[in-house]
């Protein structure tokens, strides 16, 4: 893999629905060093296994090179109101983890001769948001340099410019939402 090939760096924040595909189960990138996984990439930060290695698989299907990169950060307890709040007791886990973790993930992939590229965070909303809350997410995500997608539950909730995708969609369709940056606009 050539340093000048990109690898997308997406983020799963919510707790999606497992997978139903049986083949989900590791990760894997096909990168200059061999096989590896996500959980490697981000020194354990990431879950190795369901419904982020599903979209990572799928993203990646057809690519003779993998292409993206998804960690999968959620962690139970930490929700909008951790994420974007400094004075939280979960904010360490929100989104100053993520950060972190990028950070790594971008420090191991330029040591293996890649180039991370601007991903997409998913968050899963299971409630309708409070828009200051939402608005601080968006900026923390421009800030650096991820997209943000909204996977909610509540379809007749709009979020405003924030791209939006229901709960229960499938795979295929979510996956193109991280291959087409239009649908981020």
């Amino acid at each position: 893999m050539k340093k000048t090939l990109g690898i997308a760096l997406h983020v799963l924040a919510g707790t999606p629905l497992a997978p139903a595909s049986p083949e989900a189960k590791t990760s894997v990138l096909r990168l200059p060093g061999g096989t590896t996984t996500t959980r490697w990439l981000s020194r354990g930060a990431s879950n190795s296994g369901g419904w982020g290695t599903a979209l990572e698989r799928h993203l990646n299907l057809e690519l003779p090179v993998a292409a993206h990169c998804v960690l999968d950060l959620a962690e139970e307890g930490v929700d909008l109101e951790s994420l974007t709040d400094e004075l939280h007791p979960r904010w360490d886990r929100g989104l100053p983890r993520i950060r972190a973790t990028l950070d790594e993930v971008r420090i191991q992939f330029a040591s293996l001769g890649c180039h991370p590229t601007p991903g997409t965070l998913l968050v899963d909303l299971f409630h309708p948001p409070a828009a200051d809350r939402l608005k601080k997410l968006s900026s923390w995500c421009k800030r650096n340099d991820l997209a943000l997608l909204v996977r909610t539950a509540s379809g007749s909730e709009r979020l405003g410019p924030t791209p939006e995708v229901p709960a229960q969609i499938p795979l295929a369709d979510l996956a193109r939402h991280f291959l087409s940056p239009e649908a981020l606009a």
